[in-house]
């Protein structure tokens, strides 16, 4: 795990969006987390922590050399909603570690159980200072399209969409990882929550599956 820092003034960085450690050197994360509109921030704006179940203390923070967003990416739409960070060399240790992606072939079925990590906001409620989990099932693509379409929101092939079971993830939880409870691979990037706090509706992630040939390229 991962926490994305930001400041557009350079100086207090604080977390805004989580991430995962791909290599000693790439973060996996969501393309949206480094835009404004359509436009990208600086590199140098950003930075990451990683080694703390604190998004703001503890562990080692290091800088972000080069932003790359999925050449796909829509922020209307939020599809192919991932980016990998190049980061300075981070070391090994027993609370920093790589995560397993999902292969081009790796399948998650209909409500199989996934897990949420990150620290973002619960409802009314600000940032969380210590890392959460959250349990969610998947359902399929159909039931997904009809309830979010039925708002306005588009649901793309590339997207992940899971029920809020017993929680959700929110604003400062976006790009970090969605993780397949059976084998702690991680099969989605946290992309979207369309109201969060109102359980009917479905939570969106970008299908690591679909984008894992970029990922292991850009990684």
């Amino acid at each position: 795990m991962a926490a994305i820092l930001h400041d557009p003034k350079e100086l207090t960085f604080r977390q805004t969006c989580g991430g995962s450690i791909l290599t000693t050197t790439a973060i996996l994360s969501a393309a949206s987390c480094f835009v404004n509109q359509s436009r990208p921030n600086p590199a140098s704006q950003y930075r990451i922590r990683v080694g703390s179940d604190q998004p703001n203390a503890g562990g080692s923070v290091h800088a972000v050399r080069l932003i790359t967003l999925h050449p796909a990416y829509d922020y209307r739409t939020k599809s192919a909603d991932v980016a990998v960070l190049r980061v300075t060399t981070l070391a090994y240790s027993l609370t920093v570690q790589p995560v397993t992606i999902a292969g081009i072939n790796y399948n998650v079925s209909d409500s199989d159980t996934l897990f949420v990590l990150g620290w973002g906001q619960n409802q009314s409620s600000g940032l969380n200072n210590t890392l959460r989990y959250a349990s969610q099932n998947t359902i399929s693509q159909t039931y997904c399209t009809a309830v979010l379409g039925y708002e306005g929101v588009q649901v793309t092939e590339d997207m992940l969409c899971t029920r809020r079971t017993s929680g959700e993830f929110c604003q400062g939880d976006y790009g970090g990882p969605v993780i397949h409870a059976s084998n702690s691979v991680q099969v989605g990037v946290a992309s979207y929550s369309y109201q969060c706090g109102v359980k009917r509706y479905p939570s969106l992630s970008a299908k690591v599956a679909y984008h894992a040939v970029w990922i292991a390229y850009c990684g």
